[in-house]
C-alpha cells in the first residue's frame, strides 16, 4: 500500500466537497504485519498431518479512514471506514475470492455516527461489545499465530471474538464513575448470513465495564445472543456470556482472568472457556504468557491452549514478535507453532 498515493487519491475525491473539507478532520491509519511461522499438526491418531513453514498476515493488515465534523452544541458527526489488506497476498486489497478484482472488500467495521457528552451512537458494521470487553484487547497475541480465540483460550465465531456486528445500531456510553456500558442491536429482518453478515434481526451484544484503583483494575461483563435464523428450526438462540478482570501492579505487570459460558436453547452446545494471562514489561520488551481451556460438555473433547512469547518495541509504531503456541484436543488433535514477525502501524 502506497500511503502517499492513497492520501492523494482521498484528497482528490474530497475536492468535490469543499464544505466537508473545511469542517471535517480526515485521518488515515492502519497496520501492516507479516509472520514467518513453522507449524506442525497431528491428527486424532497421533500421526503428523502437516509440517509447514508459512508467511502469513493473520488478518492484521488493514487501513482505515476516520473523519469528524463539529456540528456545534457539543455535537460531533463522525465516520469510520476500515478495510482489510493482506500484507502477504498478491492482490493487495483482498476480497476473499479466487480472482483479484478491484473492490475495496473484506469486511471490517464501517459506520457513521453522532458523538456528544451523553455518549456515542453509531449505525453500520460495528465493533462488537462482547468482543472488545476484555477479550481481544486483553490478548496481546490477537491477530497472530499465537492468539487465544479459535485456539482454545477464547471463543471464536461472530458472536464471540471474531468479526463485527453488522446491520446494527450501537450506543457507547461515556464513563460514569469509571463505569461504561455498550450495546449493539441488529434490526435487519433478512437473514443474510450466507453473504457474510454476522448479525440479523434481533441479535444483540452488550457489555458493562468498570475501571478503578486509578485504572489499575479493569472488570468486565458481557453477553451476546444470536436469536435464530441461520441456526435451524430446532435451535432458536445461542448465547455467549462472559466475565473477567485485569489487574496491573507495579506499573509493569498485569494478570488477567476471563471466563465464558456458551450454550443454546437446543441443548446441543454447552461450553466453558477459561483464559489466564500474565504480561510483564522490561524496557522495550513485553513478555506474555497465556493459558486457556475450552471444556465442551457435549462432546467431552476439551481443548487446552498455551502461548508464550513477546514483543520488542523498536518505536511507538514498529514492533517485532516471537513466540510459541500449542493447542491440543482430548481426541488427539494437536497444533504447535513457532513464529516470528514484524508489525508496522501508521
Amino acid at each position: 500500500m502506497n500511503r502517499k498515493l492513497l492520501t492523494l487519491a482521498v484528497g482528490a475525491a474530497l475536492t468535490a466537497g469543499p464544505t466537508l473539507i473545511a469542517h471535517a478532520d480526515l485521518r488515515i491509519g492502519g497496520f501492516a504485519q507479516v509472520e514467518l511461522a513453522r507449524e506442525k499438526t497431528k491428527n486424532a491418531a497421533g500421526a503428523t498431518a502437516l509440517t509447514a513453514t508459512t508467511v502469513e498476515d493473520n488478518s492484521r493488515g488493514r487501513f482505515w479512514l476516520d473523519a469528524d465534523e463539529d456540528l456545534g452544541g457539543g455535537l460531533k458527526g463522525i465516520m469510520h471506514f476500515e478495510f482489510r489488506v493482506d500484507t502477504t497476498g498478491n492482490c493487495g486489497l483482498e476480497t476473499g475470492g479466487a480472482t483479484c478484482n478491484s473492490k475495496l472488500g473484506n469486511l471490517r467495521e464501517k459506520w457513521v455516527g453522532l458523538q456528544s457528552g451523553f455518549g456515542t451512537i453509531k449505525l453500520g458494521s460495528l465493533r462488537q461489545p462482547y468482543k472488545y470487553a476484555g477479550g481481544v484487547l486483553w490478548d496481546q497475541f490477537f491477530d497472530t499465530n499465537l492468539q487465544a480465540p479459535d485456539n482454545g483460550g477464547m471463543s471464536g465465531t461472530a458472536f464471540g471474538h471474531a468479526n463485527f456486528f453488522d446491520n446494527a445500531l450501537g450506543y457507547y456510553s461515556p464513563s460514569f464513575g469509571g463505569v461504561t456500558f455498550n450495546v449493539a442491536y441488529s434490526f435487519d429482518d433478512v437473514n443474510d448470513t450466507a453473504n457474510g453478515q454476522s448479525a440479523d434481526d434481533g441479535d444483540y451484544s452488550a457489555s458493562v465495564e468498570w475501571k478503578g484503583l486509578g485504572g489499575d483494575l479493569h472488570v468486565i461483563a458481557a453477553r451476546s445472543e444470536d436469536q435464530n435464523n441461520a441456526l435451524g428450526a430446532s435451535q432458536n438462540s445461542r448465547a455467549h456470556n462472559k466475565a473477567g478482570a485485569k489487574y496491573t501492579f507495579l506499573k509493569n505487570y498485569s494478570v488477567i482472568g476471563q471466563y465464558e459460558k456458551i450454550d443454546n436453547d437446543a441443548k446441543t452446545l454447552d461450553q466453558k472457556v477459561y483464559f489466564l494471562g500474565f504480561n510483564a514489561t522490561f524496557g522495550n520488551v513485553l513478555a506474555v504468557l497465556h493459558w486457556g481451556k475450552t471444556k465442551d460438555d457435549i462432546t467431552n473433547n476439551d481443548t487446552d491452549y498455551l502461548a508464550v512469547g513477546g514483543w520488542y518495541k523498536f518505536s511507538k509504531s514498529f514492533d517485532a514478535l516471537a513466540g510459541y503456541r500449542k493447542t491440543s484436543v482430548d481426541n488427539g488433535n494437536e497444533d504447535t507453532v513457532f513464529t516470528v514477525g514484524l508489525r508496522k502501524g501508521f
